[in-house]
């Protein structure tokens, strides 16, 4: 399961669209999640929907992060959006899921590699831009990338 917290669009103000990842982990024999998210300090943003991968013993398995490259003089919003693919922890045919598909700005990139069979993606790393100040010329930016990693 995975949520995603997004700044509104913040018509000429300055955008930082992808905030916040929280991926829900469970042991693959367990009912309970431990949650991990990627956000350091502001956290600009409104939680959406949790999004599940459906079916038993299915895990995230790989993502397509959209991002929107540097705008210059323009306002900067760097990573928009993110969908994962799922699969049987065996391995077998993925399912892209996600909370909506695109946010604002920017272009998907490629799919990352797949985990494994017997791995899902159970990890993060997140690049970060920190908080520009409050003069009205300062460009926020926040989430700027990230990285996942598969653990079996």
């Amino acid at each position: 399961m995975f949520l995603l917290k997004h700044e509104p669009n913040q018509g000429n103000g300055d955008d930082s669209a992808l905030n916040n990842i929280a991926l829900f982990c469970a042991d693959r024999h367990s009912t309970s999640y431990k949650s991990i998210t990627s956000s350091p300090p502001p956290g600009w943003g409104v939680w959406g929907e949790p999004v599940f991968c459906e079916g038993e013993d299915v895990f995230l398995t790989s993502f397509i992060l959209q991002l929107e490259p540097d705008q210059g003089n323009g306002d900067d919003s760097a990573a928009n959006f993110v969908n994962f693919r799922c699969r049987k922890f065996a391995g077998g045919d993925h399912r892209i899921i996600s909370c909506g598909g695109r946010y604002l700005w920017g272009e998907y990139g490629e799919w990352s590699a797949s985990c494994p069979p017997g791995s899902a993606i159970c990890g993060m790393k997140t690049k970060w831009e920190a908080y520009q100040g409050a003069m009205a010329w300062n460009d926020d930016s926040a989430l700027n990338d990230v990285i996942f990693f598969c653990c079996n």
